[in-house]
């Protein structure tokens, strides 16, 4: 079972102590794909390598469902959109609870 938290309350990334441009796709990564209703590719990165692709689809389908890439999905407090830089946020597999870093038309999840 796959749980995001409220997409609502999803956070810039910059506001953080990371650094979200050092967020990078691990080689090893599984990747599952998707295509939103502009036609515009989607993809999910698991930079974990732990999560089965059945999973990881069932996911990627319910962020774009929930409308979570492009454009419109991205939104600031400030007032200023900003294309290359991820909304964080958590989401919990099972047991297992992960980073999310929610790109335009990518996201990656990482341990905590």
């Amino acid at each position: 079972m796959t749980n995001i938290n409220n997409p609502d309350n999803i956070d810039s990334a910059d506001s953080r102590n990371n650094n979200p441009a050092e967020i990078r796709i691990s080689e090893s990564a599984n990747k599952v794909t998707s295509n939103l209703d502009n036609g515009k590719q989607c993809e999910l990165y698991d930079n974990t390598g732990l999560i089965p692709d059945t999973e990881l689809k069932e996911l990627l389908d319910q962020l774009v469902q929930d409308r979570l890439f492009g454009i419109n999905a991205l939104s600031s407090s400030d007032g200023i959109i900003y294309l290359d830089k991820p909304k964080l946020s958590h989401i919990q597999i099972n047991d297992d609870l992960y980073r999310l870093y929610l790109y335009r038309y990518h996201a990656i999840i990482e341990n905590f």
